[in-house]
């Protein structure tokens, strides 16, 4: 099973922060939520815990929402959220993160535009890296790089391998094979 994926911010190794699964042991209801990434689970969370009541500010490094969707499922989507009561930041990166009392202060760039922004918790929802990095695939002819996977696409370079598990692939996830 593919490891969530952390980015490396100045500071966060100093901060609280939540997980998809650790936010479920919140007793309480955050009073503002920074959740980082728009994907499903950070969508989930966001209206989850809009609808519950938080104040909820969504960060995304691209211009949109649920990305691998079509660009109008996307604004559905965004537009559904919103209504909820979420904000999004989209353009937007995390340069660092610092304690603020009892939450967390994260010093953000948008296109050149510097900001900062305080929250009682943030959720780190940036999805999965596969866990290839100790299989020494160059032992065995195989090039590790960040190419999406799609069920009945075959490359040439790789004539005879298969992929079994979680691949790049779109939705639904599910377990299955790809013959390369």
């Amino acid at each position: 099973m593919p490891r969530r994926a952390f980015p490396d911010w100045l500071g966060l190794d100093k901060v609280p922060y939540l997980t998809n699964t650790t936010i479920m042991d919140l007793d309480t209801l955050p009073s503002h939520l920074f959740i980082a990434g728009a994907s499903y689970i950070g969508l989930e969370f966001a209206q989850m815990y809009a609808r519950f009541g938080a104040k909820v500010t969504v960060i995304e490094r691209g211009p949109r929402p649920a990305a691998r969707e079509d660009e109008d499922i996307s604004a559905s989507i965004r537009q559904i959220v919103e209504a909820d009561g979420v904000t999004f930041l989209f353009n937007t990166n995390v340069q660092a993160v610092a304690r603020a009392g009892n939450g967390v202060l994260l010093s953000l760039d948008t296109g050149g535009r510097l900001s900062s922004v305080e929250a009682s918790h943030l959720l780190i929802a940036l999805g999965r890296t596969p866990n290839s990095a100790d299989l020494n695939l160059a032992a065995a002819g195989i090039r590790n790089r960040q190419a999406r996977l799609y069920p009945g696409r075959r490359s040439p370079a790789h004539q005879g391998q298969r992929h079994l598990g979680h691949g790049r692939h779109q939705w639904p996830r599910r377990l299955h094979a790809h013959v390369l």
